[in-house]
């Protein structure tokens, strides 16, 4: 091995040793650094496997509204869905009493059931929309409906855009609420883009309000 010793002199009384992958410096046969280089091998490329799960406690609520004579837009549609129910519950107006307020009243009252007491909503773009009509006609209701027990909400903000709102009520002494947060806040696109990036089975269409009113 000692035919793999090289030496070089690089001044007086200092040398320079390599041996392999090792390189010494010595002045005046005491060894004053060393440096030794090593190979490492490359790592593999780390896959990442999709560990998602699904979140039983999770709901989503939408609305639809069109514009009424009066020129005021209003809700006609208003469903939400959670993995509790089959199929997905749908309030509509109707010529039998079910108007836009009533059916946001009745949504709200279903889901203030101890059912859903676990359950965190998510509505996209509520923020920016759907907050609008449900504050309406919840303020309206509490104004109009003095003797019994009120609404209550509760609204964390960004900046000046509503997040997530909580809906409370007291009924016989026993206080029942749920949470609805924007999940434009958490998935930042229209959901007619997200439903093609997710390559999900129903896409979002359009349909022709005016038409049917």
């Amino acid at each position: 091995m000692v035919g793999h010793v090289r030496d070089k002199l690089i001044s007086n009384g200092v040398i320079q040793r390599n041996s392999g992958n090792k390189t010494l410096i010595l002045n005046n046969n005491n060894l004053s650094s060393f440096k030794q280089t090593i190979d490492l091998k490359a790592l593999d490329k780390y896959l990442v496997k999709n560990q998602a799960t699904e979140d039983p406690n999770i709901g989503v609520i939408d609305s639809e509204t069109y514009l009424s004579a009066s020129g005021e837009y209003k809700i006609y549609c208003l469903g939400f869905k959670t993995n509790l129910d089959d199929r997905t519950v749908i309030y509509y107006i109707n010529e039998q009493g079910l108007d836009s307020c009533n059916i946001v009243i009745q949504l709200i009252d279903e889901l203030l059931r101890p059912k859903y007491q676990n359950i965190t909503f998510y509505c996209h773009n509520l923020g920016r929309y759907d907050i609008v009509f449900i504050i309406k006609v919840l303020t309206e209701y509490n104004e109009n409906n003095l003797n019994i027990n009120k609404y209550n909400l509760n609204y964390t903000f960004r900046d000046d855009k509503i997040l997530k709102v909580t809906i409370s009520k007291t009924n016989d002494k026993i206080k029942r609420s749920f949470s609805l947060c924007d999940s434009y806040s958490i998935l930042d696109s229209k959901l007619s883009h997200l439903a093609k990036t997710f390559e999900v089975d129903t896409l979002k269409g359009i349909f022709p309000y005016k038409y049917s009113f």
